[in-house]
């Protein structure tokens, strides 16, 4: 949301009357069609709604309604049934928070434990009581990825997992072979050897592969330098 569109929401609500309502909120603020979607993505009108995909819809229509005039909205039936909309999952609630605030309540990663248990992809939690040169797999947002000048070439990926951090190490042979998936995919699951040394605990890549997750962390960005 553009400084502008914040100004009009501050104004909005330094008035003394309350928003009666999406339609009075749309037309005092005067916001965008992008930002209110968001805010209707992110819950910003539970007052109103009940549901996010309630007030998305709501929204929707209050863009029909103004679009046919004063004479289309003199037709209008008051009590028109409300539509049933099927409610969010876990997974399309978290999807929704990133995507409008770039936050979620639930670390998306939480939502395929399940999954990465089948894989034997161990959780960033249980790596301190694992024993030193284990060869194991980790799996998660990539949050970073760092290639310094002065490293010879060696990449260093930190990825997130809903227990914790977890710090990859990645040859720069390793790093050619891997190059598109390291760069490309928001998620990895990564095989190495866990090095334990003087309190930090490392991952050794040997390979990694993309992981789904199903649009949850499409809209989050790692933070990469070089």
């Amino acid at each position: 949301m553009g400084e502008a569109q914040r100004e009009n929401i501050q104004r909005a609500l330094g008035e003394a009357q309350p928003f009666e309502n999406l339609l009075d909120f749309a037309r005092r603020t005067k916001l965008a069609r992008e930002p209110l979607e968001n805010l209707a993505a992110g819950g910003a009108f539970a007052p109103w709604y009940a549901t996010r995909r309630d007030a998305i819809w709501a929204l929707r229509a209050l863009d029909e309604r103004e679009a046919r005039g004063e004479l289309g909205r003199a037709m209008e039936i008051d009590d028109e049934p409300l539509p049933q909309l099927l409610a969010l999952t876990a997974i399309e609630r978290t999807a929704l928070d990133i995507a409008a605030t770039g936050v979620a309540d639930v670390q998306p990663i939480s939502h395929f434990r399940a999954e990465l248990d089948a894989r034997r992809v161990l959780a960033a939690g249980r790596l301190p009581a694992m024993p030193n040169n284990l060869v194991c797999k980790v799996g998660g947002l990539v949050i970073t990825r760092q290639r310094p000048g002065t490293a010879k070439g060696f990449v260093f990926l930190t990825i997130e997992d809903e227990t914790g951090l977890v710090n990859v190490i990645v040859r720069p042979d390793i790093y050619e072979r891997y190059r598109r998936t390291i760069r490309a995919s928001q998620c990895l699951i990564v095989e190495g050897v866990l090095q334990k040394e003087s309190g930090a605990i490392d991952v050794i890549m040997k390979r990694c592969w993309h992981f789904e997750t199903s649009g949850t962390t499409d809209k989050v960005r790692a933070r990469n330098f070089h």
